[in-house]
């Protein structure tokens, strides 16, 4: 890439005019933030007939992946693997609120833009920002 050495890798046999898979390593023209997660905790209680007031605390997490494209082409084709998190505790429930269909094992973000700003529309200093923010509802009751 850019005439710089990647990687080594061993190809199948292919046939001319077959298509195959294989992987370029990590593309230096792609920066990535990734700041700590924000956090909202809502503490409340319930009550019902034959049970008393129960406590249960309600945590919301918010986290922003911005991925800045370096390069004057548009990226192809990104794919975006991050960790859901998973409970032990029978008293604690994770949903996962967005974006949907988080439930399989990775999520292909088109390359479309929301938001795109460019430098005298050369196409540098591309960003582009996806309108979803992963939401995991944790509840705790005591």
């Amino acid at each position: 890439m850019d005439d710089n050495f990647v990687s080594k890798t061993q190809i199948e046999h292919v046939s001319p005019n077959d298509s195959f898979k294989t992987s370029l390593g990590v593309d230096s023209a792609l920066r990535v933030t990734y700041p700590t997660a924000k956090t909202l905790n809502r503490t409340g209680g319930q009550s019902s007939f034959f049970l008393a007031k129960e406590k249960h605390t309600v945590s919301a997490q918010s986290q922003r992946i911005t991925i800045r494209n370096s390069r004057h082409a548009a990226v192809s084709a990104l794919r975006v693997l991050d960790h859901v998190p998973v409970s032990t505790d029978a008293r604690i429930k994770v949903n996962v609120i967005a974006p949907k269909g988080l439930d399989s094992t990775s999520m292909v973000v088109p390359t479309s833009p929301t938001v795109e700003t460019t430098d005298e529309g050369k196409g540098k200093g591309k960003e582009k920002e996806r309108p979803w923010a992963a939401l995991q509802k944790v509840e705790l009751r005591d």
